[in-house]
């Protein structure tokens, strides 16, 4: 016996499927928080911030750039940078995510200007491709380097995560040695 459902039955079910299902969709989906208020009482180095957000301190490291490490060339004037646009002000925090050592990894934006961008821009950070597919920091940092702002005018500069893995490979013990 082949019985069919009534058409408003078969409407219910399927409706409730699609429902069930743009839910799931939704609840995947990558939603950014609003952008939260905090004041910079920190700069560690120029793409690591200390923000008093509802009085408590939070460390943020920049979400999508890598700026040269502090005893890198380049790194103290990295820092020098972020201390200018930010230190001692109150800035807008969009969260992205935490990384593993803790720290909350964000955009931020002070009078107008979104932090990692300028960096690029000036010269004092790579895009970090490893972590972020921004066409806009892509085309800042191919614009700083042809015009050889920053860290662009030594043509061999090393970036960032390279530099710091020449420092993990000198400090491990040569082999046969342990």
């Amino acid at each position: 016996m082949n019985r069919k459902l009534p058409f408003g039955i078969v409407f219910r079910i399927a409706s409730i499927h699609l429902f069930v299902a743009m839910l799931l969709f939704l609840g995947s989906c990558d939603v950014t928080k609003a952008p939260e208020k905090g004041k910079v009482v920190g700069v560690s180095d120029g793409d690591t911030i200390t923000l008093l957000v509802d009085g408590r301190k939070e460390k943020v490291r920049l979400f999508g750039i890598d700026c040269p490490e502090l005893h890198q060339a380049f790194g103290r004037k990295a820092k020098k940078f972020t201390s200018r646009m930010v230190f001692h002000k109150t800035v807008s925090l969009t969260r992205k995510e935490t990384d593993q050592y803790g720290r909350t990894l964000g955009v931020i934006e002070v009078d107008g200007q979104y932090l990692d961008q300028a960096l690029v821009r000036s010269g004092y950070a790579w895009h970090f491709r490893k972590f972020s597919s921004s066409r806009l920091l892509d085309s800042l940092e191919n614009e700083a380097r042809l015009n050889k702002r920053g860290l662009w005018v030594d043509p061999d500069a090393i970036a960032p995560w390279e530099f710091r893995s020449r420092g993990r490979q000198k400090s491990m013990p040569a082999i046969g040695t342990m």
